[in-house]
């Protein structure tokens, strides 16, 4: 990502050094663990900020030696896309398993090659995810939608965003978006509520819990949704809060639209300030 206006889950920069392990704020707290499938990685999408990009290799690397553990160049005309929208080139993947690809468990990041320059992505960390209801192909996209144990962390109170940012992220009204976060781990997870909040908070909407899944790994739980059915969303503007054991979670802002065709002759909807959606048939909804 080379923008931050809008913080994705599964971040790529033009500099390694970018990467969250080199912060020193994050030195000393942060595990990295943005939880990975041995045959593939997170989906991801990210502006270039070129045109003509041509894609010359691919590849996954040790995060502990920065070594390359397994060159996917050969996956690239299959599983790496490009799409240019006002002359700047977006490179995106579904996360769909690649090849014969399974990753020992640890710790890794993804490099791409390209002609205008190398990106690099966050570090994820692979682990065996046999439960087929954790599936990748059953949750397309992991934390583009991210979640808040606190709702002063949203990007409209940040100072940086507040005059340039219009923080909602498009959603059709037959579901919401995927999303999956962490907390800390817990004996028991009863499932208090799930709501949809006006922004100006005026009004709730209660949502079905049954689609809230929480699978435990290690010392923390993750909270996920993969974006199944849900009817009768109303249209309009929300951010979305989930308790569980009595602690509340928020989620970034939303807006709730009539439902969104895959058909559309356009890979893009444009918002009215120019942030990006690509709609494909097979990918869901990515944002920029």
């Amino acid at each position: 990502m080379i923008q931050d206006e809008l913080s994705l889950g599964f971040r790529w920069y033009n500099d390694i050094e970018k990467q969250g392990r080199y912060k020193s704020y994050c030195l000393a707290s942060c595990d990295y663990k943005r939880l990975t499938p041995l045959n593939s990685i997170l989906p991801f999408q990210f502006d270039t900020h070129a045109a003509g990009i041509v894609i010359t290799s691919w590849s996954i690397n040790c995060m502990s030696n920065d070594t390359q553990t397994v060159d996917l160049s050969a996956s690239i005309a299959s599983k790496l896309y490009i799409s240019s929208k006002d002359g700047i080139d977006h490179i995106f993947y579904n996360g769909s398993s690649i090849g014969s690809l399974v990753l020992p468990c640890g710790y890794y990041y993804s490099v791409i090659e390209t002609s205008q320059g190398t990106f690099y992505s966050e570090i994820f960390y692979c682990t065996d995810i046999t439960d087929t209801s954790f599936s990748q192909m059953d949750f397309s996209l992991f934390t583009a939608w991210r979640w808040y144990n606190n709702s002063a962390k949203q990007n409209r109170y940040k100072t940086y965003c507040k005059n340039m940012c219009n923080y909602y992220r498009l959603c059709g009204d037959d579901a919401l978006l995927p999303f999956m976060f962490r907390k800390p781990e817990t004996i028991s997870n009863p499932k208090n509520s799930w709501v949809l909040r006006d922004v100006d908070g005026s009004c709730e909407h209660n949502l079905d819990m049954s689609p809230i899944v929480i699978e435990n790994n290690g010392d923390y739980d993750y909270v996920y949704y993969t974006g199944g059915s849900i009817s009768n969303l109303p249209c309009g503007k929300y951010e979305s809060i989930l308790t569980i054991n009595g602690i509340s979670y928020y989620s970034e802002l939303i807006e709730i639209v009539n439902t969104i065709s895959s058909n559309t002759d356009s890979s893009y909807l444009l918002q009215e300030t120019g942030s990006k959606l690509l709609q494909e048939t097979s990918f869901g909804i990515l944002l920029e």
